[in-house]
């Protein structure tokens, strides 16, 4: 393995990528006269599903209106035909005109990542690391096409299965035979061995090269477009330690004035992985990555390849260089979980889903009031490192394509009831510290996926994380985005039997109260901003519970945040708020828009419900 630890591949170029110099006319109207705008002292996620690249780039304005920074999509890569996009086939393809992925091409991501980074907004796409499609063992014309584009299958009898694990192991369910975790396959789906080494020049460039990998009749061919795929060697480079091993490291740039001039050198299967994080991150201006089935990678790999692959690759919209933000889906206890959590030690920023605090949500959300509140503080994967749920880690969210208000996996899902939407646990999620997900099906995509064995829907999400149907949602994540800051720290007290989340005790904060004793009610959301307005606080007893209620709260902040609470009408995502807070990092306009800042997924991957 040394000799993969030290690869020479990957690196930086200082200065601007290339992007889509097309600004839709909508998007246009969202930009400040000063280009790029500064980032946001905390990132607010929405998970975007089943949506074209094209179509996510024109609703950029909503997304931007209500308050979110950040989106989550689902794996890019050209995959299996009808799935959506977790058993990839080919990493470097993105798709083109004549041969689309089920969300666009490489040209329309490209518009679209563009385009929500003009508007300050980064995308995180799911990263596999793991695995490639189905694994199978009649494979002759396969193979003779020259299988996974970039990977080794030596073929033989009997069967070499070359940069993959040659086994009857299954990773999914530890209670059943032949389990193996980080050997097994993943429902089928073929598990790359990282610790192999087999070096081949993995997209070749010249023919004659006897460094090429095998060609098929169709992939793995020589191709001189490949060069763009590699850094160029003649750049300056960037040399670092990483600090888990103290393995020096120098990593090339990409060309983006010249992609042509790119370098192909040898490398072996998780080479080529770390190749193409980087050059997602380089020349498409990614933001970061979701990390799919994570546990499933050895801990090793993240630690000392993924990390060293990404170190200072992602260029923020102020155009310095940082280390991007990852977080991984690991379905296991926190214990475990915090193995794979690595956002300490200055060189990594490597965070993980909090899965068990998403299933005592659904589980309070599905009690109806039968289910304790403090189910999912105490089950949160942020009080693992330092005993307290202070946003120190772990990414927070309810529902997901894995696990959502309504579906199964197996069938297209119905549009769920607005009961099941989950709005007090939405809100919990934002109004926390730490980074919340809200996630959204926009079902684009629900009548192109294949039928039959194998076949998987992304579950539902929020309908109306975008203002559709009822602006509830929305008015919240408009309330955590002017009025939530990167430092809050939620505190927990059992006075009284309750609990409250705090937002910057001098400006303001936001309360969320449980009545006496261990059921739990819709939470009674408020806010109260301190230093323009004084509330007259006054309790009530209402139903048998306790609630909170205020009187004077400032224009339709109140009155988004108390239908919230109240599952009263939706605001209509255009209402008044208050202008600018002291020390807080957004203004709102006269009409209440907010203005810029300055300057097919694995079905045994469900996420646990009740851990």
């Amino acid at each position: 393995m040394s000799q993969v630890r030290d690869r020479r591949w990957g690196g930086l170029m200082v200065g601007s990528g290339r992007g889509g110099a097309r600004v839709a006319g909508a998007a246009a109207l969202l930009l400040s006269a000063g280009g790029a705008l500064a980032a946001p002292d905390r990132t607010l996620i929405l998970q975007w599903f089943e949506t074209s690249w094209r179509n996510i780039e024109n609703r950029a304005p909503d997304a931007f209106m209500i308050g979110y920074n950040a989106l989550w999509t689902p794996p890019p890569s050209i995959a299996t035909f009808g799935s959506p996009g977790y058993d990839p086939f080919d990493r470097f393809n993105l798709g083109t005109p004549t041969n689309q992925t089920i969300y666009g091409t490489e040209g329309t991501f490209r518009e679209m990542v563009q385009q929500l980074r003009r508007a300050g907004i980064l995308v995180y796409p799911d990263l596999i690391f793991n695995h490639n499609g189905a694994r199978s063992t009649v494979n002759s014309g396969f193979l003779a096409a020259g299988g996974w584009p970039g990977f080794h299958i030596p073929g033989g009898s009997p069967f070499n299965w070359g940069d993959f694990h040659d086994t009857s192991f299954q990773s999914e369910n530890p209670g059943g035979p032949n389990f193996n975790l980080f050997n097994g396959d993943l429902v089928g789906l073929i598990d790359i061995a990282h610790e192999f080494n087999i070096q081949f020049i993995r997209h070749p460039v010249a023919a004659g090269d006897p460094r090429n990998i095998p060609a098929g009749s169709t992939f793995n061919r020589p191709d001189a477009g490949n060069a763009r795929f590699y850094p160029d060697r003649d750049l300056p480079p960037m040399t670092f330690v990483n600090p888990i091993n103290n393995l020096s490291s120098t990593v090339f740039p990409f060309n983006l004035q010249d992609p042509l001039a790119g370098d192909a050198v040898p490398e072996n299967a998780t080479g080529l992985l770390q190749r193409f994080v980087h050059w997602m991150l380089e020349d498409l201006e990614v933001g970061g990555y979701r990390l799919d089935a994570s546990q499933h990678v050895p801990q090793f790999v993240w630690n000392e390849f993924f990390d060293t692959a990404v170190f200072n690759q992602f260029r923020t919209l102020a155009g310095t260089r940082a280390v991007p933000l990852s977080f991984g889906e690991n379905v296991n206890s926190n214990g475990f979980i915090q193995t794979f959590v690595r956002n300490r030690d200055g060189f990594a920023n490597r965070d993980a889903l909090d899965i068990n605090e998403a299933g005592s949500l659904r589980n309070v959300n599905g009690a109806r009031g039968f289910a304790s509140w403090l189910d999912p503080i105490q089950s949160s994967l942020d009080n693992q490192d330092d005993g307290f749920n202070n946003g120190s880690q772990g990414v927070h969210h309810v529902f997901s394509h894995d696990n959502g208000s309504a579906g199964s996996g197996s069938s297209i899902p119905p549009l769920p009831a607005p009961n099941t939407w989950g709005l007090a646990q939405n809100a919990y999620v934002l109004f926390r510290s730490g980074i919340p997900i809200v996630y959204h099906n926009s079902r684009e995509m629900v009548d192109r996926f294949a039928s039959g064995r194998g076949a998987f829907w992304p579950r539902e999400g929020n309908p109306s994380a975008l203002g559709n149907f009822d602006g509830n949602l929305a008015g919240l994540v408009r309330a955590a985005a002017n009025y939530v800051r990167a430092d809050n720290a939620n505190t927990t007290g059992l006075e009284d039997d309750s609990f409250f989340f705090l937002l910057n005790g001098t400006d303001g904060e936001l309360f969320a109260q449980r009545r006496a004793g261990v059921r739990a009610v819709q939470l009674p959301l408020v806010a109260r901003l301190a230093q323009r307005h004084r509330h007259q606080r006054r309790r009530q007893r209402a139903g048998g519970r306790e609630r909170l209620v205020r009187g004077g709260l400032p224009g339709a902040l109140g009155a988004d945040v108390l239908r919230a609470r109240d599952g009263a009408g939706g605001a209509d995502g255009q209402r008044r708020r208050p202008g600018r807070q002291p020390g807080r990092g957004r203004c709102a306009d006269a009409d209440g828009r907010r203005q810029p800042p300055r300057a097919d997924h694995h079905p045994e991957q469900h996420e646990p419900v009740g851990l």
